[in-house]
């Protein structure tokens, strides 16, 4: 259960708490990184070292080293337009080696610029395959499927427009060195309504609409190879809807359940993320959570897939116990402190070896091998603890 997921990071939406949640619960959690704005709010409150402290616990940091482009060229009148792969730029290049390694400022020229002193590999490369460009024109010339996109993205920003009228044309046209595109659509203002209703990546002119579908075939592509849930922003999802729901609808079940068992089982005030994000946390205090957090991970490991993560967590506080370990700990001591019969002669008689004898037999009882309720109830709340009492006050 829970064992790998895919996150396609975008600095609007996914934040370093999310980030270490997902590390809390999932085995594997592939991070890819492919713009340069979205890197340096990474590492922003731990800093690389703490970056590369979290591959410890299961982060693969995938920097991306290519790009999608969309070209055009004039010929017989028309635009053509065409998509191509190619390796980033060298600005990107550097901006890859800000999170590869440590780097100090030093001055050359009179002028500041960004020199290399240690080198420290902290990423792995991820490269938009060619198929995802191939699969995306097969989808567009034979399925049609980008007006099927489109008429979700409008139905989600609320727009009255829809894809099956006839008067609304958005239409690709193959040629032989590309294609040719024609549209009816106010595609800027659709994009300013998308901004205004909170999809700040929702795209409908062509070029990056096109783009954005590439990458979101490659990135399935990926998530579909490791085998992973997928988490991506709520407008690139609704591309995913469209394509795989199952990898989408995989992600939103296994999000759903450690929601629950988090408002139910560690704190209704404060979830995992909102602690991180608050700042509260030094990367020292997260590493250390982590740390022992791995027998819980152990016992996430032997659950089925298909079971619920919540529903097994409460089966656990019950498995394999005596009748009377199923007691709240204050009628146990009841028990022993009063001679209810479980001992011959123990109970008022004993006087004050009551006390010593109660914890001895509480302490053998309760003893019988690692319960997930003892990370739940000890580590991981006393970390929310601080963000609790702030809720509370």
């Amino acid at each position: 259960m829970f064992e790998s997921i895919v996150i396609k990071y975008n600095k609007h939406y996914h934040t370093l708490g999310n980030i270490i949640e997902c590390l809390l619960f999932y085995d594997d959690v592939n991070l890819i990184v492919d713009k340069i704005e979205d890197l340096p709010s990474l590492w922003a409150k731990i800093g690389i070292d703490g970056l590369i402290r979290l591959k410890n616990y299961g982060l693969h940091l995938f920097m991306s080293t290519s790009t999608i482009g969309c070209g055009d060229v004039t010929g017989n009148g028309e635009d053509v337009y065409y998509f191509h792969l190619c390796e980033e730029s060298m600005r990107h290049r550097i901006c890859e080696k800000a999170v590869k390694e440590f780097y100090e400022t030093e001055t050359l020229d009179s002028k500041k610029q960004k020199i290399v002193q240690l080198y420290h590999d902290a990423s792995e490369d991820f490269s938009y395959p060619e198929r995802a460009r191939e699969a995306m024109h097969d989808d567009i010339y034979q399925h049609f499927v980008h007006k099927e996109i489109l008429q979700a993205q409008l139905k989600e920003i609320n727009s009255p427009l829809s894809m099956f009228d006839p008067h609304n044309k958005y239409e690709f046209k193959k040629v032989s060195n590309g294609f040719v595109f024609n549209t009816t659509l106010l595609t800027g203002e659709l994009e300013e309504q998308a901004r205004r209703e909170g999809y700040v990546d929702m795209q409908f002119r062509h070029a990056t609409f096109l783009i954005k579908l590439t990458e979101m075939y490659g990135v399935m592509d990926f998530a579909a190879e490791k085998d992973s849930a997928l988490c991506v922003t709520p407008a690139e999802s609704i591309i995913v809807s469209c394509k795989q729901k199952d990898i989408l609808q995989r992600y939103s079940e296994e999000h759903t359940q450690i929601e629950n068992f988090e408002k139910l089982e560690v704190s209704s005030f404060a979830s995992i993320a909102e602690v991180v994000d608050s700042g509260e946390k030094s990367i020292d205090e997260i590493c250390e959570l982590l740390d022992c957090a791995q027998e819980f991970k152990d016992w996430k490991r032997s659950l089925s897939n298909e079971s619920d993560f919540l529903v097994e967590y409460q089966k656990a506080l019950q498995s394999n116990l005596p009748w009377v370990q199923r007691l709240p700990i204050k009628w146990t001591r009841l028990i022993l402190t009063s001679g209810i019969g479980l001992i011959p002669l123990v109970g008022s008689v004993l006087g004050p070896v009551a006390s010593g004898l109660d914890t001895f037999l509480i302490d053998k009882w309760q003893a019988g091998g690692w319960k997930p309720a003892q990370f739940v109830n000890g580590e991981l709340k006393r970390f929310v603890s601080e963000m609790k009492k702030d809720e509370t006050r």
